[in-house]
C-alpha cells in the first residue's frame, strides 16, 4: 500500500490519492497523520467513489463528500460531515446503496476480462467474534438491500461484461432464510448465472439448503475457524465443532460443493487445540463432506476485540 502511494504521488504530482478499507476506517486520522502522500482515508460505508470523483472534478473541493477523512489546501486534516462518518460504538448502518444511477464505466477494468464479481444482498452482521475485522459491518442487524436493485446490479454485470458467476459477499447469507431463498430462486431464473455464498454453520437449514442447491449455487463457504470448543468459546464464535460437521453434512447431501475457513494461532492455541482442528478437518475430508479448506495464520488486526484488549485474552501485541 504504502509502495503503491508512493508511486502515484511520484508519477501524478497532482492526483488525488484515496486509501480505504477497514483499518482506514477505524484508524483514519492516524492513517492520513502516519502517510503524508494519502489525501483521502475512507471511513463510512456509503461513501461512494462516483461521489468523491464528480464532486472534485467539478469543485475541486471534497468538503460535501460524504464518508471521508480529508486534507484541505493547508493539509489539514479534515472531516467531510462529522455526524455521519464518525464511527461510535457500534452504531446500525444505513444501507441504501443508489444501485440505479451508479455509473459503470468506473468499474474496474478487470471486470472486462473476468467471469466473476463480488456482489452484496445485505450489509451487517450481529456477530462479536473477537478475531474479526470487518470493523465497519459487525455488531448490527443485518438488513437486506432491495432484491429488485440487486438483481438488476446482476443483469448489467452480465449483459455489459458477461459475467457468469457472483460471489455473494455478505457476512452470513443465510442469516435471514426468506432473504436467501428469494434470492437463490431469482438466481435460478437466469441462464448460466451461478453463484458462490458464505454464512455460518449455525445459521443453516435444510430447506435453504435445497432452494439454493436447486437454483445455481455451486459452492458455499463456512466459517469453522477452529476445531477446539475451547478456541471457539474464548473467541466468542459462538459455535461448535459437533455444528461444522452437522452443517458441513446437511450441505454435502443436500448436493452443494462445501469449503471450511480455518484459523491458526488464535490467543489460547496449543498443541493440543490444533491437533483437535486437523482431525476435525481430516474428518470432513475423509467422510466427503468438505470440498476444499483455506487455513490462515491468525493476525490481531486493528478494530477487533483482541487487538483493543490484549490483555484479555493472555497476549501481547
Amino acid at each position: 500500500f504504502l509502495n503503491i502511494v508512493d508511486m502515484l504521488k511520484k508519477r501524478f504530482k497532482e492526483s488525488l490519492v484515496v486509501g480505504g478499507g477497514a483499518h482506514v476506517a477505524k484508524l483514519p486520522e492516524r492513517t492520513l497523520m502516519e502517510i503524508p502522500e494519502l489525501d483521502v482515508a475512507v471511513t463510512d460505508h456509503k461513501f461512494r467513489v462516483e461521489d468523491l470523483v464528480n464532486t472534485y472534478l467539478k469543485h475541486g473541493k471534497l468538503d460535501s463528500v460524504n464518508g471521508i477523512l480529508y486534507r484541505d489546501e493547508e493539509r489539514n486534516i479534515r472531516r467531510s460531515n462529522p455526524n455521519l462518518i464518525h464511527i461510535v460504538g457500534r452504531r446500525k448502518p444505513q444501507v441504501e446503496r443508489g444501485y440505479d444511477n451508479l455509473d459503470f464505466d468506473i468499474l474496474p477494468s478487470r471486470y472486462a476480462d473476468s467471469s466473476w464479481a463480488r456482489i452484496y444482498t445485505m450489509l451487517g452482521c450481529k456477530y462479536q467474534c473477537a478475531y474479526c475485522a470487518d470493523v465497519l459491518h459487525i455488531g448490527v442487524e443485518p438488513e437486506s438491500y432491495d432484491m429488485d436493485k440487486v438483481m438488476g446490479q446482476i443483469d448489467t454485470l452480465r449483459e455489459r461484461f458477461g459475467v457468469q458467476l457472483f460471489y455473494i459477499g455478505d457476512e452470513t447469507f443465510t442469516y435471514i432464510p426468506d432473504h436467501a431463498r428469494d434470492f437463490a430462486k431469482r438466481m435460478g431464473e437466469r441462464k448460466d448465472a451461478y453463484w458462490i455464498a458464505q454464512t455460518r454453520v449455525d445459521c443453516v437449514d435444510q430447506e435453504t439448503l435445497e432452494v439454493m442447491a436447486d437454483n445455481n449455487c455451486i459452492l458455499l463457504k463456512f466459517g469453522a475457524e477452529s476445531g477446539s470448543d475451547e478456541i471457539l468459546r474464548s473467541m466468542r464464535k459462538g459455535t461448535t465443532a459437533h455444528q461444522i460437521e452437522y452443517a458441513t453434512k446437511m450441505a454435502k447431501n443436500i448436493g452443494l460443493n462445501v469449503f471450511t475457513y480455518w484459523m491458526t494461532g488464535l490467543p489460547g492455541e496449543t498443541e493440543k487445540t490444533v491437533s483437535q482442528s486437523m482431525d476435525l478437518q481430516r474428518r470432513l475430508f475423509e467422510s466427503g463432506h468438505c470440498d476444499l479448506a483455506e487455513d490462515v495464520i491468525f493476525v490481531p488486526y486493528p478494530g477487533t476485540d483482541i487487538h483493543l484488549n490484549p490483555q484479555k485474552y493472555g497476549i501481547t501485541i
